[in-house]
């Protein structure tokens, strides 16, 4: 099955976290560095991509630094080769509000009607009342930067 986010995309672009500073630091001292162009997931969201998640490859159980194994071997036939990889864990801070946001716009609610999503969060938003105002979220971004050869 296909997920529809712009069945969510208003949300999706009020609730999803930006990638932190210490992803392109670390991008930079490995020599691909941003300074004075377009970020390319700017520029893909200018060009009316939408950025996925690996949804086919949600139940691949064999990981390597967080991606499916069989892409390693999937960029390599297509012509790729893999200049850097790794893993980093960040946590990010959530009003409980900003969380049910977030929450409305995971792959496997996008698919549902805007009741059953609000249905979903309102729950959610009532069950968080035992906990902290601002609430600490660990999250964790994996990165492969390829180049082409030619």
């Amino acid at each position: 099955m296909t997920t529809d986010f712009g069945k969510v995309s208003g949300d999706y672009a009020k609730y999803r976290d930006a990638l932190p500073d210490l992803l392109f630091r670390q991008l930079k001292a490995r020599g691909t560095d941003f300074e004075g162009r377009k970020g390319p997931l700017r520029i893909l969201k200018e060009n009316g991509i939408v950025l996925k998640p690996a949804g086919s490859n949600a139940e691949v159980r064999e990981r390597r630094n967080g991606f499916p194994v069989n892409w390693f071997e999937e960029w390599e036939r297509h012509g790729f080769r893999l200049r850097h990889e790794w893993e980093q864990a960040y946590t990010l801070a959530y009003t409980h509000e900003d969380w049910c946001g977030k929450i409305r716009t995971v792959s496997w609610l996008a698919n549902e009607s805007k009741e059953l999503r609000m249905k979903v969060s309102g729950e959610l938003l009532r069950n968080l009342s035992d906990f902290d105002a601002i609430m600490t979220i660990p999250h964790k971004y994996s990165v492969a930067v390829l180049t082409l050869e030619s």
